[in-house]
């Protein structure tokens, strides 16, 4: 079990996140750890220190609530300063998982650990969590080679997985990737156009900035929806639409819990399910990663322990399919 980070650790935490989120604008390349921290201790980044009084620059999801105490000032103060510090770095593609909820039910199954969320770029949790500023990171994809390389540790705890639902006697039962991405783009906008008498396609897309733009990256490579489809702010929405246009074809995420009404398609004859996501036949997913280092912090072991429990699981499960 390694050791927790300092509180001398844990001051550096701002000025190299900052640095960090600038080295990374670099379309989307992984960046080599040695290179960052050497850009960064030339810079006098990693040796800087603030003063005690000072707030952290940290864009902060929240804190996790201290428990009621009946006791006064000077108690909370000392019962605070037991508590083990606990930072847990957040990927924008991981951040759709970790809300209040997330943070309470934490905060209230681990009541000895204090500490707080870090909203970031997916690589950027890894590299603050390489260089010791934060005890795990929640990212949504897989580490790079070079990132295992250095000794970090990837648990998959589920995985967002998208997939295309039409009404349940539409006559579609399987379509390639290249047509899914014809009909995203606006590259094809009938159904005749692919061999079924179903009208104009109308493609239905998250209204949700974020999540439309992880579904595009999944289906279309990151390319935009096209500007006909209509954006919709949520499953149900999108049976609405499947009801309402023939040749409606709407993006939705797999869960436990799905709407009626509708059926999904198989892509290349290969059912939606995060079995055949594992195993590499069916592409249209974003695996939920813990990142820990070799040597995973106290506070890293509780995390994962929270995530494996049924409160855990629960909360997971509203937006991911669990293993």
């Amino acid at each position: 079990m390694g050791n927790i980070p300092t509180s001398r650790d844990r001051r550096g935490l701002a000025s190299s996140f900052l640095l960090v989120a600038a080295a990374a604008c670099t379309g989307g390349s992984d960046p080599n750890p040695r290179e960052v921290r050497m850009r960064l201790e030339s810079r006098g980044l990693l040796r800087q220190e603030r003063s005690e009084s000072a707030p952290a620059m940290v864009a902060s999801m929240g804190v996790f609530p201290a428990p009621a105490l009946e006791t006064g000032p000077r108690q909370e103060r000392q019962h605070e300063a037991q508590r083990a510090p606990a930072i847990v770095a957040v990927g924008r593609n991981a951040a759709h998982c970790v809300g209040t909820a997330m943070e309470q039910a934490f905060a209230a199954a681990c009541p000895d650990l204090t500490g707080s969320f870090v909203a970031c770029r997916d690589r950027d949790g890894v590299e603050l969590l390489m260089t010791g500023r934060v005890d795990l990171a929640l990212i949504g994809g897989r580490l790079s080679v070079r990132e295992q390389q250095a000794g970090m540790r990837q648990t998959q705890l589920g995985v967002e997985l998208f997939a295309l639902a039409v009404a349940a006697d539409f006559p579609v039962h399987s379509l390639t990737r290249v047509q899914v991405r014809q009909i995203f783009t606006g590259e094809i906008t009938d159904w005749q156009q692919i061999g079924y008498d179903r009208g104009p396609i109308v493609p239905v897309v998250p209204a949700d900035q974020e999540l439309a733009d992880r579904a595009a990256q999944a289906l279309i490579l990151g390319d935009n929806f096209t500007a006909a489809a209509i954006r919709v702010a949520g499953e149900r929405h999108v049976a609405d639409q499947i009801l309402r246009n023939r040749g409606a074809i709407g993006v939705v995420r797999v869960t436990a819990a799905m709407e009626a009404g509708q059926k999904l398609l198989q892509i290349d004859w290969t059912a939606p399910t995060a079995e055949a996501f594992a195993y590499g036949t069916y592409p249209y997913g974003v695996p939920l990663q813990l990142v820990t280092g070799s040597q995973p912090t106290t506070a890293a072991q509780h995390f994962l322990q929270f995530m494996r429990s049924e409160s855990g699981r629960e909360l997971l499960g509203r937006t991911l399919l669990l293993p």
